[in-house]
């Protein structure tokens, strides 16, 4: 994702793709304001003007006292023209395509310790509407009662990281009208079945393979990409309420270095314009981060002295979460701690293999600087991710859940037992042992946040 993209602009894009996927159905009711505000966690104003925007494009239709509807179709022109696009990111493509084939099974059968996202009794319904077998167009049907099921989870990430990953692998363009769903519809409704009969592990390998199939159609539908794709984004995701903005990424910065020890309590902060040097940054950002660090309880300004660091304990950080900005945060690391979990045994099974003995030896190195094992050790998994939108949810997820991390956990201490066996599973290349010493080390890190935010805070309110 590009530097501090507003949440206006991710809105755009991500609605923008899901009409274009043909997600959406030419003439189909498009999202209300209302809805759109509680999907994508946005002000009436942004959603307003987004769907402004998308009504000057031409794809939808507003009418006065009516419901807008989805005016883009895929056919003719437009779909010549998405197939070019298509296929100038094919390598992209393909790459959200393995995604969504290693992430929506685990939605299905659990892993890491957390439960499946859809409970059985969420099946009688998608079985009842595939029970005749999917007509074209009805693939449509099958993903609204899926999403809808996510929806019901508590948890809004699932189905947010669902909607992003389906709309970006274009499924309008190869689940076109006018194709047999015979044989595709046979094996959704196998999977159903099984689901329902409680039999969720080897369902969720078979809906594996359903969507294996489904990243070969992609395949063999696009030629070969010859020359670099386009520049723009295939994926985008965000997560509500903690968007990557510069000030918050300093705050990140400095709370990683409070929580490491290399600004104690007592210390000050470089001043203003020194962080502004050192990061690229403008004067006004980082007054932005200070205020918002200052307001979380880690710091003071004193005049004529500078930013001092705050001791914090237990006793502190409970009065700080009663902030509504703290409030949230700690809500969303919860959520995002729990789908992290989901899918940190697939990250590391994936990247593992790419980590080379230069990595660990830095990994070594700064270990010695006092730098927390467990955050290096995701940190470093993500970063040698072979797929690029898996590797950009686990980023976004890993921060988040660090965001809660600092302010629930200022002293990381009680984790230390567990860094072990993460060590030397990583330098032994063993990936089972070291995906279950960092579930292992999140299931401890929520545990720790809800038992510090159970007074000011609810996990499960939304």
């Amino acid at each position: 994702m590009r530097d501090s993209i507003s949440l206006g602009e991710y809105l755009y894009h991500a609605l923008r793709t899901r009409i274009t996927s043909g997600l959406l159905e030419a003439g189909s009711p498009f999202l209300s304001i209302q809805q759109l505000r509680e999907e994508y966690q946005v002000g009436f104003r942004t959603a307003r003007e987004v769907t402004q925007r998308l009504q000057e494009e031409g794809l939808i239709a507003v009418r006065p006292r009516h419901t807008p509807t989805i005016a883009y179709s895929l056919t003719g022109a437009a779909r010549q023209t998405a197939l070019a696009q298509a296929a100038a990111q094919r390598d992209a493509l393909l790459e959200v395509c393995d995604t969504l084939t290693l992430v929506l099974p685990l939605f299905l059968s659990g892993a890491g310790g957390i439960p499946p996202a859809v409970p059985p009794a969420q099946w009688e319904e998608m079985t009842r509407a595939v029970g005749r077998g999917l007509e074209a167009g009805e693939w449509r049907t099958l993903v609204q009662r899926f999403a809808q099921a996510l929806r019901t989870t508590g948890t809004p990430l699932f189905h947010s990281v669902f909607i992003a990953l389906l709309s970006s692998s274009r499924p309008g363009l190869f689940l076109g009208e006018g194709r047999a769903y015979t044989a595709f519809s046979q094996r959704i409704r196998q999977v159903l079945t099984g689901a329902m009969a409680c039999n969720l592990p080897q369902e969720g390998q078979s809906l594996r393979a359903v969507l294996h199939s489904y990243r070969e159609l992609v395949e063999r539908s696009l030629p070969p990409q010859t020359a670099p794709g386009c520049t723009g984004p295939l994926f985008l995701w965000q997560l509500p309420h903690l968007p990557d903005y510069r000030y918050r990424r300093l705050v990140h910065h400095l709370l990683q270095d409070i929580s490491s020890g290399r600004y104690p309590p007592g210390s000050f902060l470089p001043h203003e314009g020194a962080l502004a040097r050192s990061h690229g940054l403008s004067v006004s950002t980082v007054r932005r981060a200070m205020a918002l660090l200052r307001e979380l309880g880690f710091c003071r300004t004193l005049n004529a002295r500078g930013t001092q660091v705050l001791p914090r304990d237990q006793a502190e950080a409970i009065p700080a979460l009663s902030a509504p900005s703290a409030r949230q945060m700690v809500y969303t690391a919860l959520q995002a701690n729990q789908l992290l979990l989901l899918l940190l045994e697939s990250i590391t099974h994936l990247s593992l293999p790419h980590v080379t003995q230069t990595d660990r030896d830095a990994l070594s190195h700064a270990l010695t600087q006092g730098e927390q094992a467990m955050p290096l050790i995701t940190q470093l998994l993500l970063e040698r991710l072979p797929l690029s939108p898996l590797r950009h949810i686990g980023t976004q997820l890993f921060h988040a859940v660090q965001w809660g991390s600092y302010l629930c956990l200022p002293q990381a201490t009680h984790q230390a037992p567990l860094h072990g066996p993460a060590l030397s599973a990583l330098f032994t290349g063993d990936c089972l042992c070291l995906g279950q010493a960092l579930c292992a080390h999140y299931h401890h890190t929520a545990q720790r946040i809800r038992q510090l935010a159970a007074p000011p805070l609810s996990p499960g309110a939304t």
